[in-house]
């Protein structure tokens, strides 16, 4: 087996540094996690969403960037992890091209409502929260089937993108709504998975 990383998180419930572990999971490709008693399934979840491989064993969280039965030496988990970076990078490229900016049905209306702050801060941000992490894997993809909002968060700007059924009808920023040209260069943007989502509930949202 291949040499994992091993840490003690107990005595900290569920409050575990799960930036911190992302970075040193994409370092060392597999960690094992000892945590305190229920909290191993909020892992396990987390690393589900995160796109990795867990499995958990008497209180501890195995959580890896490939399938696990495939770690077996280093030069293999080298392998490995560089085949689940490729696989990411092609789930998020195909997620993109999935989404596709809908111009013949462009929304500007709704556009215009997003680039109002208080409309964000009374309808958007208080509207149910259905994934946050990057725009990939199945929890991800399962978002995109009805109405939603996406939020993204690029260069310290948040840029809203409406949703129906995989088709983008809108999109802005806060003062600025964007066209449908400028929808489709900020669809790119999500290819990175450093480029965090935070997905809403829009059935209702513009009712």
């Amino acid at each position: 087996m291949a040499t994992r990383t091993s840490l003690d998180y107990r005595g900290m419930g569920p409050f575990l540094p799960y930036g911190a572990l992302e970075r040193m999971l994409r370092d060392a490709g597999t960690l094992r996690l000892r945590v305190d008693e229920g909290v191993s399934e909020l892992v396990a979840l987390w690393a589900s969403r995160r796109g990795y491989y867990s499995a958990v064993q008497d209180g501890t969280v195995i959580v890896s960037v490939a399938p696990l039965e495939l770690i077996e030496t280093p030069r293999e988990r080298k392998a490995a992890k560089r085949e689940a970076a490729a696989k990411q990078a092609a789930a998020a490229a195909a997620v993109v091209k999935q989404l596709s900016v809908d111009k013949s049905g462009w929304r500007s209306d709704i556009a215009q409502k997003l680039t109002d702050i208080a409309f964000v801060i009374k309808t958007v941000l208080h509207s149910q929260i259905l994934y946050r992490g990057p725009a990939r894997g199945p929890a991800f993809n399962s978002t995109l089937s009805g109405k939603v909002l996406l939020r993204v968060s690029l260069s310290d700007q948040d840029y809203f993108i409406y949703v129906v059924n995989g088709k983008v009808l809108a999109a802005a920023q806060i003062g600025r709504a964007l066209t449908p040209e400028q929808a489709e260069s900020l669809l790119e943007q999500l290819k990175s998975p450093d480029v965090i989502v935070t997905v809403y509930d829009a059935s209702k949202m513009f009712d």
